[in-house]
């Protein structure tokens, strides 16, 4: 998939509910370790009202496990696979 194809926000959906993740914006990158970041997100459960906020973090790049732990937790939390 090239950059072009990534740009637009990722939809997912499993049972009704549906999840829009929008791309992350860095905010801070200090000396190229500390990375702070931020992204939009929407979630409609089925037959529910959209909710919209946002997602941010900071970690240390080398931590980079934990960056993969809090995407599993978050398709988890919305039952996307």
């Amino acid at each position: 998939m090239d950059l072009v194809t990534q740009a637009g926000p990722r939809e997912y959906a499993r049972d009704g509910n549906r999840l829009l993740v929008y791309q992350p914006q860095v905010d801070d990158w200090k000396n190229f370790h500390d990375l702070i970041w931020r992204m939009a997100v929407s979630l409609t459960p089925k037959g529910g009202k959209e909710a919209v906020g946002v997602a941010h973090s900071g970690h240390r790049i080398a931590i980079a496990d934990e960056l993969i732990d809090l995407a599993s937790q978050i398709r988890a939390i919305v039952g996307c696979p």
